[in-house]
């Protein structure tokens, strides 16, 4: 969208055209992992906070919560390290993960790349 203007065009298209998913959200029934920024002025925080509701409506209490108060609608570099411990802690909420038996190796170099 910033680089291309008729991203814009489109993402206006898609915003439009979208249905309301709220009562589908209550039937996730997996640990759910909702990422979000107090400062996102394209998706208001409010939304963030009416997913997990949704979500949680459907009588599961798997919806986590990364809150940004420097963050907007981007998900900037200096948290990509935040959110690949959030998405891991997540999923071990429903699999029984040792991280001892993460490859390491294998990781880092996604949260290496410049």
């Amino acid at each position: 969208r910033s680089f291309h203007p008729e991203g814009g065009a489109r993402q206006l298209t898609a915003i439009v055209a979208t249905v309301d998913r709220t009562k589908a959200l209550a039937s996730i029934k997996c640990p759910a992992l909702i990422i979000h920024g107090r400062g996102d002025r394209l998706v208001r925080f409010a939304h963030g906070e009416a997913t997990v509701r949704a979500i949680q409506a459907g009588g599961t209490q798997k919806c986590h919560t990364l809150y940004l108060d420097d963050m907007g609608h981007s998900l900037p570099k200096q948290h990509f390290a935040a959110f690949a411990v959030a998405i891991i802690e997540n999923a071990r909420r429903e699999i029984d993960l040792d991280l001892n038996q993460v490859d390491v190796d294998l990781a880092a170099p996604l949260l290496n790349r410049r």
